[in-house]
């Protein structure tokens, strides 16, 4: 009994491991994906992958699953250097506002719902034509898509950048 309890336990154990490095792997993909288009947001892009680690090592990303696809939307802002963040699938979301070495947890969405839809959506021609329409100014996003093998790897990361337009935004 003893011996069937002790292995139960450390196929968890295991599991949990396993899980937390697939997402820690998922973190890094993105960041090498990001960095790879782009040097000029590498420290940028290095503390947003930094902030996804510790926000799953700590709990906050529980709603992850490999049965879904996971969006990373990140907003950044030329004039003040910050970036307005948010990691979702359809079971859950965590909002973050950071600059260059501190951050902030959001309590509400960043992100208005019809934004939100439209990625989950990947309705990229409806995205860009909002954005046509919009005025000068605001934040340039970037929103990556992860879909995941079985075994919790990375299967496919599709990116989409676009400007800021009216209606991105929650109304605060």
């Amino acid at each position: 009994m003893k011996k069937i309890i002790l292995n139960s336990i450390l196929i968890l154990c295991l599991g949990s491991c396993s899980a937390q490095t697939s997402f820690i792997e998922t973190s890094k993909k993105i960041y090498e994906d990001r960095i790879g288009r782009t040097k000029q947001y590498e420290k940028h892009e290095k503390f947003a992958h930094t902030l996804r680690k510790q926000f799953y090592k700590n709990g906050l990303l529980d709603f992850l699953s490999i049965e879904e696809p996971l969006y990373v939307i990140e907003g950044y802002d030329l004039e003040t250097d910050d970036t307005f963040a948010c990691i979702k699938n359809t079971k859950g979301e965590i909002n973050f506002e950071f600059s260059s070495k501190s951050y902030i947890i959001l309590e509400e969405p960043i992100y208005s719902e019809s934004l939100k839809k439209m990625i989950i959506n990947w309705d990229v021609e409806a995205i860009k034509s909002k954005e046509r329409n919009k005025s000068s100014g605001g934040l340039d996003i970037i929103v990556t898509k992860v879909t995941f093998n079985e075994d919790g790897s990375v299967k496919n990361l599709k990116n989409l950048s676009f400007s800021q337009f009216d209606g991105t935004l929650e109304l605060r």
